[in-house]
């Protein structure tokens, strides 16, 4: 009879390489990343708070909350990284 060749199996995610999710590699390796483009995420940062100064009472106090969560940087990071 002939022999049904079969597909080399995956490995699980953890087995992967380094930068699979939930190690301590992969998170060293994000750091990394994110160490490259410190500078310009710093220019993202100063550039929200401003976009987020207003006369009118609730803008500043709602901004403030907003950015302290560490929302609003995903767009920015993807295209400094672009």
């Amino acid at each position: 009879m002939t022999e049904i060749a079969r597909a080399p199996q995956t490995p699980p995610p953890a087995q992967v390489g380094p930068a699979a999710v939930g190690t301590d590699a992969g998170t060293a390796m994000l750091d990394m990343g994110l160490a490259l483009v410190a500078d310009e995420m710093q220019q993202v940062e100063a550039r929200l708070a401003e976009a987020l100064q207003s006369q009118i009472g609730p803008i500043p106090q709602v901004g403030e909350h907003l950015l302290g969560a560490g929302g609003k940087r995903l767009r920015p990071l993807l295209a400094v990284l672009a």
